[in-house]
């Protein structure tokens, strides 16, 4: 904000006022005269009619005493002057007054240097501000530009975060046609989240708005690696196989699928991820974190998944056995290798009669 050119500030005395049976309208309406004149009064000469504009002399309105001097009314036949129901000062004028939700309003605007996020300059500034008490009384401040869009769109941000989960959750129930199933595979999701920020903070990187939409992408893009594994190894089961031999096949099996799927995501995205082409920054850091995730989440998917798939087998034999339910792929199953009954004992021959 540039300070303007000096300028003579009146400012009335309510209480002096009221006291007098006056108010600030009347001073108001006398400097107005004075400086802006009145053309109430018309002059007619031979049948013509002139406009007549009363006002202050040129050569007296620099002067402060002249107007201090001004008669507004008179009271029991002693006048009463502007000086005494209003006090001058000189102080430099506005350049221009911009306005927001009818206050005045003055924008101190700031760019970011490479390396400082938004939300951290951001909270430095609001606790400078307040450590020093930099606002006087009566005056507030609120932060615009990126932290306010930021503000405004974290609300359907989240918003889109919880239906994303809650989408692929209700369709992989659908499929599996289980309630626990699918909590295995989103196990994934936090994996890659930790992914996302680790690759954040390698490449200094900020976390923006534009970010969170590549965490939006990562609740479906991350699931396909444990989709696989589970698939394939409640296939492995339904052909009699134990859990521990369809887990133990299912990795090596399904592990080809998924270090396809993620090179070839993790190449089609490395280009943008790199800031290739003009503008690049505003959407790298929503392949930063894709790639993040997606690599985090595949080196964990075959340790993590194997182990959370046998807990919540559990889990699901359990309830099943609580609900009084058949049990999933005929019952509960044990970790002997090489046994296709699971039971952990070795099976007795059928034997049959033979006429």
């Amino acid at each position: 904000m540039k300070s303007g050119k000096p300028e003579l500030q009146i400012k009335p005395d309510y209480r002096k006022a009221a006291d007098l049976g006056m108010d600030a309208t009347a001073v108001g309406g006398a400097v107005r005269t004075l400086y802006q004149g009145n053309d109430d009064s018309k002059l007619r000469v031979n049948g013509r009619e002139y406009g007549v504009r009363v006002m202050l002399d040129y050569a007296d309105r620099d002067n402060p005493e002249t107007i201090t001097s001004v008669p507004l009314k008179f009271n029991q036949g002693r006048p009463i002057y502007v000086g005494q129901l209003a006090k001058l000062d000189t102080e430099p004028g506005l350049t221009a007054i911009n306005r927001r939700d009818r206050s005045e309003e003055i924008q101190v605007t700031a760019d970011l240097l490479p390396g400082f996020s938004n939300g951290v300059v951001v909270g430095n500034i609001t606790k400078w501000i307040d450590s020093q008490k930099l606002v006087p009384a009566g005056v507030q401040y609120k932060m615009l530009g990126e932290q306010d869009a930021q503000a405004r769109e974290s609300v359907f941000l989240m918003t889109a975060f919880m239906i994303g989960i809650f989408a692929v959750y209700a369709v992989l129930a659908s499929l599996y046609n289980n309630w626990l199933y699918p909590m295995i595979i989103q196990l994934a999701q936090p994996q890659a989240m930790v992914g996302a920020l680790l690759a954040l903070i390698l490449l200094d990187q900020s976390f923006s708005v534009i970010g969170f939409l590549g965490v939006i992408a990562l609740v479906g893009l991350v699931g396909k690696n444990a989709i696989l594994l589970v698939d394939y190894t409640n296939t492995l089961r339904e052909r009699g196989r134990n859990r521990h031999d369809a887990i133990a096949e299912a990795g090596p099996t399904r592990l080809r699928p998924i270090m396809m799927t993620t090179l070839a995501l993790i190449f089609g995205s490395l280009p943008v991820a790199i800031g290739l082409g003009r503008g690049s920054e505003f959407r790298q850091s929503i392949f930063i974190i894709i790639l993040g995730g997606i690599i985090l989440s595949t080196l964990l998917t075959l340790v993590v998944i194997p182990c959370s798939y046998t807990i919540f087998d559990d889990l699901s034999n359990l309830f099943a056995k609580w609900m009084k339910k058949p049990l999933p792929f005929g019952g509960p199953e044990g970790f002997q290798p090489g046994s296709q009954s699971g039971s952990g004992s070795d099976e007795t021959p059928a034997t049959a009669d033979v006429h």
